[in-house]
């Protein structure tokens, strides 16, 4: 659907507030029934002029194509800015902001596309973005292919912090749309980051991959960059150490990057080796990271120091962390189950009690690994205890999760 069809839903959509009907819109503008009655369902495209006296006759004014120019460009900026990670935020609001002033124009379809990108990435909490969602919802028909797809992908963006299903339902319809530039790269990412946050790493990892490539083409640097981090985590994730190791490594010689980049990328190391058991490599990672830029600083290190017997590091580390994590209960909690271990309190029922809190606070997080973490040693206590039923209820459950 053409910006020109779009503007017959508008003058169809005045008309029916103000009362009219097509023959009196008709008779007030000028023209025949005939002809308001094509405009209005876009089966004519019409010179600006026409649309200018329809727009006036229903009372409002309509700015051609010469007075929007500049506001178009300017739309068009900042869509380019939130694909290559660009963006000037004040700039952004302002522009927005603007955007009320071209209702009755051509550009105004695409003010509401940077409008539901710009609530959907940056102000996720407000109380407009469920508004601004649901307008798009029942407005997405009007565009062509490559803008619906850039609507429901964002619509999915929107809906993967509230429903899994309903994300996966939008980018569905998104990736069915075809291929398009400087579209689909961006919709072939946030799936890898949808199947990423369900814990299906195979398919976040076919999706990346396609992202990759799309993002080489488009010669989106900084996309390229974050797309191959989560490729070596999924690497990670996927139990492929050697080759996560191989891509982080990599990663560190990109110029240019934060030093908050370069800390994710030691923390991932560190968590890396962790699991393959080279503790000592994982410490020397860990130690190159910081509490302010890692959030799994502290555990990290709890992990590593308990599994190379050192009490007293232990000791010191947890204290340490529990008073950095004060406001972060599952952090507080990760590093009370190692104290608990520690101290030989593992087969208490106070230590149970804190590893079914944990999974339950974990899994609303849901990150596979450290759920895994959790239940396997929930599954641990109750073999122990010589409790098997209730060890084969965790076993089924964390099946059911990892399926």
């Amino acid at each position: 659907m053409s910006e020109f069809n779009r503007l017959g839903i508008l003058i169809k959509k005045l008309r029916l507030s103000k009362g009219l009907t097509v023959e009196k819109l008709a008779q007030l503008a000028c023209y025949s029934r005939g002809y308001i009655s094509q405009i209005e369902n876009g089966i004519v495209d019409v010179d600006e002029n026409i649309y200018s006296v329809i727009f006036k006759t229903l009372g409002v004014n309509y700015k051609k194509q010469e007075d929007t120019s500049e506001y178009n460009i300017k739309l068009d900026n900042i869509l380019h800015e939130f694909l290559y990670l660009n963006i000037d935020l004040e700039e952004t609001k302002t522009i927005i902001e603007e955007g009320k002033n071209y209702k009755y124009s051509v550009v105004y379809h695409k003010y509401l596309i940077v409008r539901l990108a710009y609530y959907v990435l940056y102000k996720a909490n407000s109380k407009n973005v469920k508004i601004i969602v649901e307008e798009m919802e029942k407005l997405v028909g009007q565009y062509d292919s490559r803008n619906q797809q850039i609507i429901y992908d964002y619509i999915g963006c929107y809906y993967l912090s509230i429903d899994n299903n309903k994300a996966l339902s939008f980018y569905k319809k998104a990736i069915d749309l075809g291929t398009y530039d400087h579209a689909t790269s961006l919709l072939a990412y946030h799936l890898g980051m949808y199947y990423y946050r369900t814990n299906n790493y195979c398919r976040a990892l076919i999706y990346c991959l396609q992202a990759l490539e799309l993002f080489g083409n488009e010669m989106n640097f900084k996309r390229i960059y974050y797309t191959k981090l989560h490729i070596a985590i999924l690497l990670s994730k996927n139990g492929d150490y050697e080759e996560a190791i191989n891509e982080f490594m990599l990663l560190l010689k990109v110029p240019n990057i934060t030093q908050r980049d370069i800390c994710v990328i030691y923390s991932n190391i560190c968590w890396t080796y962790i699991k393959s058991k080279n503790y000592e490599e994982a410490l020397r990672f860990g130690l190159l990271c910081n509490a302010e830029e890692d959030d799994e600083y502290y555990y990290h290190l709890a992990l590593i120091y308990f599994n190379l017997c050192k009490r007293d590091e232990v000791n010191r580390i947890i204290k340490e962390g529990i008073k950095f994590n004060k406001n972060n209960s599952l952090e507080i909690k990760r590093l009370s189950i190692i104290k608990m271990q520690l101290d030989g309190e593992d087969k208490s029922e106070k230590y149970v009690e804190l590893l079914k809190e944990a999974s339950i606070e974990v899994g609303n997080k849901g990150d596979l690994e450290t759920i895994e973490m959790i239940y396997n040693n929930i599954i641990k206590y109750y073999k122990n205890k010589h409790q098997y039923k209730d060890a084969f209820k965790y076993l089924q459950e964390l099946t059911k999760i990892k399926s």
